[in-house]
């Protein structure tokens, strides 16, 4: 017998933030996005916790950034509030950074950077997380995962399985708030989390199906979001899939493309969504040989057989990219190659010491690194318009 399967308790459906009124919480620190502080969702969560005599504090004036400084910010801010439970309203970000809190919460004396998923963690009683997520895409809500910016642009990397929250509390009439450009970004962080976990080293039978099952859902639902991008149907089974794939990926590990994508992202200036639609197609032609078969079981799942090639599954991304308007490489997006060429050695070093890759099922070398970023970029000119 191997493995472990860590998830939050899940209620999910319109009025899921009914349950907070039934959870015994006897004094709350509320984390709101800035980004949807006037906005529905913000306000009939607040109205939801008024409902009971719990005593709130509510914080919704944050930068939205999840950064080591907004995080000592916070904690500064928070150091003297009595709470047993935080409630996290917002995107991945905000979620992140509350992951954050309760384990610097719990453990003030910890180093964010120890926190990998192979570490042993002693965390005595920390505060009880809720994730309430008003987009649907990175699946932070199921996750142990957190990823801070540091002030150089780089990437703290959290990921252990005691950061997962207690609750994720999934309503999908919170997510219509999101533009549709921001809802296809996202939407393509689904497919990303379901393909990686889906490949990965760690891959076991719960996790496989939540990566196929959200997968198809979301393959399926992007075009039509595309093609309408006020349709409720398809960003109701996006905002589902999310937390599908979210708990796939926390369960089996992401790898390359996520790497990769946070490697890059301090020196493009695009949306994480977006740079991980360009980046996915060129790390599955890069892991395909070592996880072919697990790639081909997506068959069943899609309307036609993926076949037996790489190049059937990549540039099925691409042409799905193609149809959400996102380009094929950096140079295609407008990214100046010449500041991806400065910082190429740069961006190699991030990406190797990703903890992300450590179930990758091709490890890559610090030279196929290099000419991968070269083939995302567009330098050898492939994949052009």
């Amino acid at each position: 017998m191997s493995g472990f399967f860590t998830s939050p308790r899940v209620a999910w459906g319109p009025g899921a933030i009914e349950q907070l009124s039934g959870l015994g919480i006897r004094s709350a620190l509320v984390l709101i996005d800035p980004a949807i502080a006037a906005l529905d969702p913000a306000r009939r969560v607040v109205q939801e916790l008024a409902r009971s005599p719990t005593p709130s504090i509510v914080v919704d004036n944050l930068p939205s950034a999840a950064t080591l400084r907004t995080l000592a910010l916070l904690t500064d801010r928070s150091k003297n509030v009595p709470f047993d439970t935080l409630l996290a309203v917002g995107g991945g970000s905000l979620i992140d950074l509350a992951k954050a809190l309760v384990a610097t919460r719990a453990r003030p004396d910890l180093d964010l950077r120890t926190l990998t998923p192979l570490a042993e963690l002693a965390v005595p009683a920390r505060p009880r997380l809720i994730a309430i997520p008003t987009t649907g895409g990175s699946g932070s809500e199921a996750t142990g995962s957190s990823h801070l910016l540091a002030e150089d642009g780089s990437t703290i990397e959290l990921s252990h399985r005691d950061l997962t929250p207690d609750w994720a509390l999934v309503d999908p009439t919170f997510g219509r708030s999101m533009p549709p450009a921001l809802a296809v970004d996202t939407g393509m962080e689904v497919v990303a989390h379901a393909l990686e976990a889906l490949a990965s080293e760690w891959a076991n039978p719960f996790s496989d199906a939540l990566a196929r099952d959200a997968a198809g859902t979301a393959l399926t639902a992007l075009p039509r979001l595309a093609r309408h991008p006020r349709d409720e149907e398809a960003r109701t089974a996006l905002f589902y899939a999310a937390t599908r794939a979210g708990l796939a990926a926390s369960n089996a590990q992401l790898g390359l493309a996520h790497a990769l994508t946070r490697a890059l992202l301090p020196d493009t200036g695009l949306r994480y969504g977006r740079l991980l639609g360009i980046v996915l197609p060129y790390v599955v032609d890069f892991n395909f040989g070592s996880a072919r078969d697990r790639y081909l079981s997506l068959g069943p799942v899609l309307s036609e057989p993926i076949g037996q090639n790489h190049a059937t599954l990549s540039e099925r991304l691409r042409a799905l990219g193609d149809v959400l308007q996102i380009p094929r490489s950096l140079a295609a997006a407008g990214v100046p190659l010449e500041a991806i060429r400065a910082q190429r050695a740069t961006i190699v070093e991030r990406a190797l010491h990703s903890t992300t890759c450590i179930a990758n099922p091709r490890v890559p070398s610090a030279e196929e690194l290099r000419r991968l970023v070269d083939r995302v970029t567009g330098i050898d000119g492939a994949h052009q318009p």
